[in-house]
């Protein structure tokens, strides 16, 4: 959640320094949204439950790309990242729908 705000506040405001905006925004919007979901984990349906452990996969997965970047440990082009991102969302997905039948 964190990205996407972020992202989304840095895009849609038309000035130099954005990032100075965006970057603490979308912090308190990550942050609002983990404390919900550590709260609310186990009231909700399955299906958001799915979907948070979904986009946490992808959050993830981006985060670690760009780690792996930014130590020049790979250089990855974004539609990599991406694609890389979604993998793990997907895949954190499936894990959540194959544990939330098994308990």
């Amino acid at each position: 959640m964190f990205l996407v705000v972020a992202v989304a506040v840095i895009e849609l405001l038309a000035f130099e320094f954005s990032a100075l905006i965006g970057l603490p925004i979308g912090l308190l919007a990550g942050i609002a949204v983990a404390v919900v979901i550590l709260l609310k984990h186990n009231d909700v349906s399955d299906v958001l439950r799915w979907v948070a452990a979904a986009l946490a996969g992808f959050g993830y997965g981006i985060t670690v790309t760009f780690a792996a970047t930014y130590v020049n440990l790979v250089d990855i082009q974004f539609e990599t990242r991406l694609a890389i991102g979604v993998f793990a969302g997907v895949l954190a997905l499936v894990l959540a729908v194959f544990q939330g039948r098994q308990g």
